[in-house]
């Protein structure tokens, strides 16, 4: 009896063993087989999720998730949407907290450079700090000549804001009183919104907001006590509003796709998945790879025959041989016939053919763009898509991704990468409407392009000055993203973290 139980307990000591190391192997498959996500792009899929909680009203739930992605990814951009969130919920001083972390490094670009120290003294100018919003619109100006950029429309905007600090000193809001400005400090207002103007006769914030300066100069010194202007004075002006003085155009449509890629001289690459997946069914019934060999079709019979159109697929396993055709190699009847051959297989090397993708466009092109149609993520290897987004930004490549998945939560992870790589390029993310069928923009961002702050009567009354809804919706200009993306590249990470 006594054999049999020694037998019995080696028995399952042997079972636990064999599990165990069953167990440990399967493991090491795991580590070496299956690709790990990468950080960053990690990072990219937790912010695409605050963007979706914040549209939707969740601000508490986007603050999670984008601390989460700064825990993955310190990136200035994450850092500025939690500041900007903060801002919005009236929490400035955890704004200003939270925007005094971000910095630039040496690989900044000059207009990043700039643009971090803007957003500082935007938010300093809403917290009502008024030296260090004074201190860093002097700093982006030294900055702006110093890096010697060249945009009139920008330095316009930095006198215009400038000019609107100067006009508030909130220094005491937090025991629940505001200072009087002095006259000499609208005189200095009133220089700065003149000299925005005639850098831009454009900008009608700063037309506008000399005029407003110039009513309250109008108030005769008698009435004031150590020329310091009285709230009361200024709420007896008569003083037009802004809309009824500029009129700013409503939001203007989304330009149609066709029109953003029918740039003379130009090359379009369809790079167009060809996974396994993409015989799944889309949105509108039809296969995946069906919607996308009707967009691109359909856009090789819209442009212009001076737009070079060429195609790489993508699919397979990590080491297959794609189907490659340079811009202009071929004319669009063949081009056509060969996006019709198309099949689905294998997996997504959406990384490695991105890489490559990059090769096949020509040196003297006015644009050069990437369409990616795709319905999944990279499957081979763990390098960042996102870091290869910045290398194609500074090989000034723009992509726009077609996703042929719904905009929803099943999906997060894909769209997040598909709208990282087209946000950092400056293109758009692209899908299907449930309900239309129809192709819709789906670019998503919490921080709009810089403002032009606009000085309001019932601000100067209360002295305390309170940001404004956007009014400028131009999104082609240099002002549409407040903080370019930071350039990843191998001498980067020896540096020291300055993100």
């Amino acid at each position: 009896m006594k054999k049999n139980k020694k037998l019995y307990s080696v028995y399952r000591i042997t079972i636990c063993v064999t599990l165990l190391c069953t167990l440990c192997l399967m493991m090491s498959f795991s580590a070496n087989i299956l690709p790990k996500k990468n950080p960053i792009d990690k990072a990219r899929h937790w912010q695409y999720k605050a963007i979706k909680k914040y549209k939707k009203g969740d601000s508490g739930k986007a603050l999670k998730y984008l601390k989460r992605a700064v825990k993955l990814d310190r990136r200035n951009e994450y850092i500025l949407e939690i500041a900007k969130i903060y801002e919005e919920m009236g929490k400035h001083k955890k704004a200003y907290a939270w925007i005094g972390r971000i910095t630039a490094t040496d690989y900044s670009s000059p207009i990043e450079k700039v643009m971090i120290e803007v957003w500082k003294a935007h938010i300093a100018t809403s917290y009502g700090f008024r030296t260090e919003a004074l201190s860093g619109y002097d700093h982006s100006l030294y900055l702006f000549n110093r890096q010697e950029i060249d945009s009139t429309q920008l330095e316009s905007l930095l006198w215009t804001n400038y000019g609107v600090a100067r006009c508030f000193n909130q220094s005491d809001i937090t025991k629940g009183k505001a200072r009087l400005i002095h006259r000499r400090d609208f005189q200095q207002a009133y220089e700065y919104f003149d000299k925005a103007v005639q850098l831009d006769s454009n900008n009608c914030t700063a037309q506008y907001n000399r005029m407003v300066v110039r009513t309250v100069l109008g108030i005769d010194p008698e009435l004031t006590k150590f020329n310091y202007i009285s709230d009361s004075l200024i709420q007896q002006l008569e003083i037009p509003d802004f809309q009824s003085y500029c009129n700013p155009p409503p939001p203007p449509p989304h330009t149609p796709i066709l029109q953003k890629l029918k740039i003379p001289n130009s090359e379009l690459l369809f790079v167009v998945d060809v996974s396994g997946s993409m015989s799944s069914r889309s949105p509108t019934g039809d296969s995946r790879l069906f919607e996308a060999k009707k967009i691109m079709t359909q856009l090789t019979h819209d442009l212009p025959y001076n737009v070079s159109v060429g195609l790489l697929t993508l699919g397979g396993t990590c080491i297959s041989k794609q189907i490659s055709v340079k811009p202009g190699s071929v004319n669009r009847h063949q081009l056509r016939d060969i996006i019709e051959s198309l099949e689905a297989s294998g997996g997504t090397p959406l990384n490695k053919i991105l890489k490559k993708a990059k090769t096949k466009f020509s040196d003297n092109t006015n644009a050069q763009t990437i369409f990616l149609c795709t319905d999944g993520i990279n499957t081979c290897g763990n390098e960042s898509t996102c870091v290869i987004a910045e290398d194609l930004l500074r090989a000034n490549i723009k992509v726009h991704a077609f996703s042929l998945l719904l905009d929803n939560h099943q999906n997060g992870e894909v769209f997040a990468i598909a709208n990282c790589l087209s946000q950092t390029t400056g293109g758009e993310l692209l899908a299907l409407s449930e309900e239309s069928n129809e192709i819709e923009v789906k670019t998503e961002q919490i921080v709009p392009y810089l403002q032009y702050l606009i000085l309001v009567q019932a601000d100067l009354v209360a002295a305390t000055f309170t940001p404004q809804a956007p009014i400028q919706y131009d999104r082609e200009n240099e002002l549409s993203v407040p903080v370019l993306p930071e350039i990843t590249t191998s001498e980067t990470k020896s540096a020291p973290s300055g993100k």
